[in-house]
């Protein structure tokens, strides 16, 4: 829990909360991760190159994944809002081009933060 984090690694915690991208402590890097993620959704992708793909994950590797598909530098994809419990981003390729041809700049983010409930 953010509780137990807060209490084990704070120093490590507020780097986090700081945006600073080495959090120390063996921690993988937020680069690290922000490639890592990326290269998993454009694999999801080009596995289902004509379908809809639906990604679970955790809020920070959404948020810099996201922001790696739509080629945004790391602080940008910072700003980036956190997704609540249950929610989801939605994201689109250009039509009628793959996503090796199009690489970051085919992506568009269609919607962020969304809800069944809204």
């Amino acid at each position: 829990t953010i509780g137990e984090i807060a209490e084990m690694y704070p120093v490590e915690l507020a780097r986090w909360r700081a945006g600073e991208p080495d959090l120390g402590c063996g921690v993988e890097t937020i680069d690290d991760m922000t490639k890592r993620v990326g290269a998993a959704l454009r694999d999801a992708v080009e596995s289902t190159p004509d379908g809809v793909v639906v990604v679970a994950t955790h809020g920070a590797a959404a948020r810099y994944g996201i922001g790696e598909l739509l080629g945004w530098p790391l602080e940008m994809a910072r700003t980036l809002g956190g997704l609540g419990n249950c929610h989801w981003s939605e994201l689109r390729l250009g039509a009628g081009r793959s996503w090796v041809q199009q690489a970051h700049h085919g992506w568009r983010l269609q919607a962020h933060n969304l809800s069944a409930f809204d």
